[in-house]
């Protein structure tokens, strides 16, 4: 291994924006004897921190990481999403001695979702001071569907009277979404098994590649990330060179 770089240069095809769907965390802590199993989220946490420095080192600027959607907030224990509260709280303090990534909490603020979330709004733009080189979004407390019905009924409210002819512009709503319309992930990777979205960033993921890892959050390694990309490398590739049209039927890419 000596002389190997694992972070070997992949190009110009490296995402600038990646979405994590870090599922797995509880089944990880049940499976390696854990009576707790918020004690996944605890190493979901740190590998959070670890994959953070794998994007430092490939130039990745965004990542946005879904950490608990409204439905967990409506159908886990209390003690679990206080665990959570808790770990966004001690990472946030942490990041805000970082001088590398700019923290974000992206989710609904409406108070029948979590109370909590307003005050970790709170907590999150008093410890961002200025702009850095990358940027981390928190998903929490957050679902696609009530991102896009808020931007509309945002956009409804700033109209004055009835809605002209022309309607509402789908650049309208985009500019009230909870990320810019030019931030979208070029690459979403969900691990854990699952090969759903959850309703993880709807409106952003049209043209996003998806991969979905058997891997448990905290089991998510360097080797299955750089596989990961190298494989989006490879449809990037293709779809650039050869076309779309070029691709076989049924092939994937």
């Amino acid at each position: 291994m000596m002389g190997f770089n694992l972070f070997g240069n992949i190009g110009n095809f490296t995402p600038n924006h990646i979405g994590f769907i870090i599922d797995g965390n509880r089944r990880w802590a049940k499976e390696n004897g854990f009576d707790n199993t918020s004690v996944g989220h605890t190493y979901g946490e740190q590998k959070v921190r670890k994959v953070m420095k794998w994007c430092e080192r490939l130039s990745i600027s965004t990542i946005t990481i879904y950490v608990a959607s409204v439905n967990n907030f409506m159908q886990r224990d209390e003690s679990e999403i206080m665990n959570l509260n808790s770990l966004v709280k001690k990472f946030l303090r942490i990041m805000a001695e970082d001088d590398m990534w700019e923290v974000r909490i992206i989710g609904s603020k409406r108070a029948d979702v979590s109370p909590s979330v307003e005050m970790l709004y709170a907590l999150c733009e008093k410890t961002q001071k200025k702009e850095k080189k990358h940027k981390i979004n928190l998903a929490f407390g957050y679902d696609g569907r009530l991102e896009i019905l808020e931007a509309i009924n945002n956009l409804l409210s700033e109209k004055t009277g009835a809605v002209d002819e022309s309607g509402i512009s789908k650049e309208e709503i985009e500019n009230r979404l909870y990320i810019e319309r030019a931030d979208k992930p070029e690459l979403i990777i969900r691990t854990g098994g699952e090969k759903r979205l959850s309703s993880f960033m709807l409106w952003h993921s049209v043209n996003s590649y998806l991969y979905f890892s058997k891997l448990k959050w905290p089991d998510f390694n360097v080797y299955e990330f750089m596989m990961i990309l190298w494989n989006y490398r490879l449809s990037k590739l293709c779809r650039t060179f050869v076309g779309r049209e070029g691709i076989p039927a049924g092939e994937k890419v």
